[in-house]
């Protein structure tokens, strides 16, 4: 007994004390979120989340990894998953006390238990008493706050964050409330080298990561950051402006992603992971904002177990907001006219899992978001005198009307291994999306009036200029296809392989309306006026693409791994039908039998006798593109990987991947080619200060090559369309470092420090805001030097958090985010009025948790009331269209929030 007792003194015992007033009191099984990890760690967890005394040897549970254990479980349910498969089981002593011990029948090489056994406890034991104590418990040992470890399924498999060898950062649900995320344009801060901007006519953001970006949105083009939600992919820039709510993590993939997410991650994915139903209790949670601009926001969830093996999980968010954007006199609004920037957004979701048996799982889940705000427009940079920056003149209200509803079914299923190498899991996923959306914009926004143009000798528009843009009907059907099969066990070899299939069928109808009351009767229409129109008619554009995709892990020794993996992706594009109109031609008068499209069904649109004659007919339109096209691009992405456990606690890898990013399909029956990367990274993973700290660091250069970039471009006669044409190349690297720091048990400091360089090594081309690309006078120049856009070049952001212990058991919790970042320009051409300069943005915020059930927050965002340009639109006037050779154009820009405050409050129930 002597003997035995001095040996776990030596070893150190790690002692967990229960908090006071638990065990037979509970009313509901503890909640738990501890990650896969070492066994030491993890039990520590164990014991604080569980309120028991966990009594274990030391050094007998090193070199132990054990399970992730998430959810409201019975302790006896936490410990079998915690302790499944290690060879650790454990023994009930009594009703606060259990003790952790090797497992007899299962040694270190011994078969796979699918759960820890308890051990019966001894009736001839007295944990109180002292010779019990001598046994099996010892003084408790200090630890260190641990770093909450997180995990991720960055390679379709659950791994913690710390042992993946990739570019991933992952924000759990906790971290999301506090920074007060709503939607991804709120969530850049910790995402190293994330951009997004938004724009007017398309309502979708502009994804981009380390520099690469894709600014085409409509039904044609493809995001450069590929988005997923649960691991369904979200076709439309426009999906990624979905609400984040009721989440389980979000997670972000820097860098190309092309062998296990495929076609359009040449930047990176980024994947939104919800909140899954449990099995164990009834829970819920309601969270009220209330804030500056009327905002008032409610979200919640609840989770409702109606069996063993089957839960049901619903959420849902309201937002509503009024704009920030106010209009200038003149505009033609009324006192209950929403304001461009508004927010009047609403989702709702329901999810259901089902595990019959240790080896199914199904779940799926059924949302719908929907928008039905002003939508957003860009401002001049040099708004009116006396008024605001955000402020325009405004003829045509904004209306946006987008719904999207998404259903995911996924299924697993492991085999027990009796037939073959090992146990496998088979997964199948099922995914189909409906997005429909009709919206307004103004697309001059008081252009015409403004000083810069009206001071020209000779103006190139009427003070009465006015052009609308709107979305008439439009429709995106999409359905996904995936299939998985993958090992199971930690072996020599870990494999996936993976079968992909995607469609999309999409239709859209869009129209831009000038009109000019230039005549000689003001504010009535007569012959004089302007009215013209160009419609751009899609009923039908279709993609399909499959692809095949496989990666291999070789565990060469305990410390060094090597992987290898390789997709081939096939695409095919098409329109049928598609025709491009002009009504009945540019600067056409009502005289000249001008008219708009406002108000006209498609079926009614009046055609000229001969539509295809460039000849226009008053009254009627002609087409100028027809844009039937078929396309077919396949590629082959490859990643290579080397990663080496340099000591315990800090990986280091290298690697090699690239991207593919399907080329377009575009007006008139012409087509761009995809555009690639081949990346290279270099990284370290460092766990320091015995858990207390997380530091990863990485270093990646990449090519960058046949870049696609989109404009709209007109000819001599003033008609324009969209055109994608391909950029030569460019290089991009850089340092992406990200600290998670826990200094006590009060403390929490996390850190991210960027630094890019991403420049073109060729790119001759056009400027097609200043010049008619027909033109053969046009001259080309080259951006070879230029910094792409959404790149700057150092970035630094802090989150560092305090929590001070209350008298009644409550804590006071204060909160100070800030970022700062070098300047960047916002398109490729470098000008003045592209750049937005360097600047610093702090949140601010004061958190009282009450020991119960609530939560009362209050918050300030951008404390420095800073104006930060997130995109831009340049208004020029190409001199073929009847502009002014040299004239520097109108500068416009899409702005992020000014300063913000609000209040909010969370009660959660069932705990």
């Amino acid at each position: 007994m002597e003997l035995l007792a001095t040996r776990w003194i030596r070893a150190g015992i790690a002692t967990l004390v229960a908090l006071t007033g638990v065990a037979r009191a509970q009313t509901a099984p503890p909640e738990f979120d501890i990650a896969a990890q070492d066994a030491a760690s993890a039990l520590t967890q164990f014991g604080e989340q569980s309120h028991l005394q966990l009594v274990f040897d030391f050094d007998a549970v090193q070199g132990v990894e054990t399970h992730a254990v998430t959810g409201r479980l019975r302790v006896v349910d936490a410990l079998g998953r915690l302790l499944s498969g290690t060879g650790l089981t454990y023994e009930i002593i009594n009703d606060r006390t259990i003790s952790i011990l090797r497992d007899a029948e299962v040694g270190d090489g011994g078969a796979t238990v699918a759960r820890a056994a308890p051990r019966a406890p001894a009736p001839d034991v007295d944990p109180y008493a002292e010779d019990a104590r001598s046994r099996h418990a010892a003084t408790p040992v200090a630890t260190n706050p641990l770093v909450d470890e997180i995990i991720i399924t960055a390679e379709k498999r659950e791994e913690t964050l710390q042992r993946s060898a990739l570019a991933v950062t992952a924000l759990a649900s906790r971290s999301l409330e506090r920074q007060q995320i709503t939607d991804l344009k709120s969530v850049t801060t910790l995402i190293p080298n994330l951009q997004i901007g938004t724009s007017s006519t398309q309502a979708a953001f502009d994804l981009a990561l380390r520099g690469i970006v894709s600014t085409n949105r409509t039904e044609i083009g493809d995001a450069a950051v590929a988005f997923h939600v649960d691991g369904f992919y979200s076709p439309r820039p426009q999906g990624a402006t979905m609400l984040i709510y009721d989440l389980d993590r979000l997670e972000a993939l820097r860098g190309p992603q092309g062998t296990l997410f495929g076609r359009n991650a040449n930047a990176g994915v980024i994947n939104v992971i919800t909140a899954k139903p449990e099995f164990d209790s009834t829970f819920g949670q309601l969270d009220l904002t209330l804030g500056s601009y009327d905002l008032q926001r409610l979200k919640g969830h609840v989770n409702v177990p109606m069996s063993d093996t089957f839960a049901l999980r619903g959420a849902a968010f309201v937002e509503k907001r009024d704009g920030y954007t106010s209009f200038l006199p003149g505009s033609r609004v009324t006192a209950s006219t929403p304001r461009y920037d508004d927010s009047d957004k609403f989702a709702y979701r329901l999810s259901a899992l089902w595990e019959p048996d240790d080896r199914w799982r199904v779940f799926g889940s059924a949302e719908r978001y929907a928008d039905r705000g002003a939508g957003t427009i860009p401002v001049s940079l040099a708004p009116a005198d006396g008024h605001d920056l955000r402020s325009a003149l405004i003829t045509s209200p904004g209306k946006l009307d987008m719904t999207n509803d998404t259903f995911h079914l996924r299924t697993d299923y492991t085999s027990d291994g009796s037939h073959g190498p090992g146990p496998v899991e088979l997964s199948y996923l099922f995914g189909w999306a409906r997005m429909t959306r009709q919206n307004v914009s103004d697309q001059d926004v008081g252009l015409a009036q403004d000083p810069l143009l009206r001071a020209l000798p000779n103006p190139p528009i009427q003070p009465t200029f006015d052009e609308e843009r709107r979305t008439d009907a439009s429709e995106f059907l999409s359905t996904q296809h995936e299939l998985q099969i993958k090992s199971v066990d930690r072996s020599a070899l870990d494999w996936l392989l993976g079968l992909f299939y995607y469609r999309e069928n999409n239709s859209i109808r869009f129209d831009d309306d000038v009109r000019d009351d230039r005549g000689p009767i003001p504010g009535v229409e007569d012959p004089g006026d302007v009215r013209f129109s160009q419609s751009f008619l899609q009923p039908h554009r279709a993609l399909s693409a499959w692809a095949g995709f496989g990666q291999l892990t070789w565990h060469v020794s305990d410390a060094l791994r090597t992987s290898v993996g390789a997709r081939y992706t096939e695409d095919t594009k098409q329109d049928v039908g598609g025709e491009n109109l002009v009504c009945p031609g540019p600067n056409a008068t009502i005289a000249d039998g001008g008219f708009n499209l406002a108000g006209i069904a498609t079926a009614d649109i009046p055609m000229s006798p001969d539509p295809d004659s460039p000849v226009a007919v008053p009254g009627t339109c002609r087409i100028t593109a027809h844009n039937d096209v078929r396309k077919v691009w396949s590629k082959i992405t490859y990643m290579g990987r080397l990663e080496y456990d340099l000591t315990d606690g800090l990986l280091g890898y290298v690697l090699t991947n690239t991207g593919f990013k399907s080329g377009v399909i575009q007006d008139g029956g012409t087509y761009a080619d995809p555009e690639q990367v081949v990346n290279y990274e270099l990284g370290l993973k460092a766990n320091l200060l015995g858990g207390a700290m997380a530091l990863n660091t990485v270093g990646f250069w990449s090519n960058y090559s046949d870049i696609l970039r989109t404009s709209v471009e007109f000819d001599s006669q003033g008609v324009h369309q969209l055109v994608t044409r391909n950029a030569t190349a460019a290089h991009i690297y850089g340092i992406e470092s990200e600290l998670l720091w826990k200094p006590s048990a009060d403390d929490a400091l996390q850190a991210v420090f960027t630094y890019l360089v991403s420049e073109y090594r060729d790119y001759p081309t056009i400027d097609a805001q200043y010049y008619v690309a027909s033109d053969p006078l046009t001259p080309v120049i080259n951006l070879k030097g230029n910094k792409l856009p959404f790149a700057p070049e150092y970035t630094v952001a802090l989150v560092y958090e305090r929590s001070y212990a209350l008298p009644n058991g409550a804590k006071l919790v204060p909160r100070l985010q800030t970022k700062y970042q070098t300047e960047m320009f916002l398109t490729d051409f470098n000008r003045d009025s592209d750049r937005q300069r360097a600047y610093t943005r702090t949140d601010l915020a004061l958190r009282y948790e009450a020991q119960a059930h609530w939560v009362i927050e209050a918050f300030v965002q951008n404390v420095e009331d800073v104006a930060v340009k997130n995109n831009v639109d340049l208004r020029g006037n190409q001199p073929g269209t009847g502009g002014v050779p040299g004239f520097p154009g109108i500068a416009r820009a899409f702005f992020d929030a000014p300063r913000t405050w609000g209040v909010r409050g969370t009660y959660r129930f069932g705990d």
